[in-house]
């Protein structure tokens, strides 16, 4: 599967460091300019993953994060620090980033932990695919056609509990449907 991200950082320097790290687990990267709108580039090309730099984030991260998961495609957001300040951590983590890697991490643990990044996003996009595989061939209760009477009062109670929370246990013989009526 193949992960997107989308790099801003103020620096160059920072830009390609975080790009080789990137690339180096397997995820194909794009960089924004200094001064470039975040925005407008997420709209273009979408992306799995925002890595920033802390420093573009400022003082209060937490509108920019949200703003960034507000977005259709709702990238998740990585924050490459600076140092590992405890308050600062507990900050991004309260503004529910992805992930925080520390920039004064060597890098091999850097990759490891990106590696394990790479491993979390792709299973949240298989994930978010058989879901919508499974919405796409999921039909609805009128999708089912019945002569017999016992049927007909088990889909009409069915229907009255479809739209709760209630847990519903469906038993029957091979090839009747269960499978189906539970999505």
């Amino acid at each position: 599967m193949l992960l997107r991200a989308l790099i801003y950082a103020l620096e160059p320097a920072r830009s390609r460091e975080l790009a080789g790290l990137l690339r180096a687990v397997g995820i194909h990267t794009r960089t924004l300019r200094k001064g470039a709108d975040l925005w407008e580039a997420l709209r273009a090309r979408p992306a799995d993953l925002i890595a920033i730099d802390d420093e573009v984030l400022g003082p209060s991260p937490a509108a920019l994060i949200a703003d960034a998961r507000g977005l259709p495609e709702s990238p998740e957001v990585l924050v490459y620090v600076e140092d590992s300040d405890p308050e600062r951590r507990a900050e991004l983590q309260a503004a529910q980033v992805f992930a925080v890697i520390d920039h004064a991490a060597s890098r091999p643990e850097v990759v490891e932990a990106l590696t394990g990044v790479a491993g979390r996003l792709t299973e949240m996009r298989q994930q978010e695919l058989l879901a919508d595989e499974a919405a796409d061939a999921v039909g609805s209760l009128a999708d089912f056609s019945t002569q017999s009477p016992a049927m007909r009062e088990f889909l009409a109670f069915v229907r009255k509990v479809v739209d709760s929370d209630s847990t519903l246990l469906v038993l029957g013989e091979t090839g009747v449907g269960k499978e189906f009526l539970s999505r």
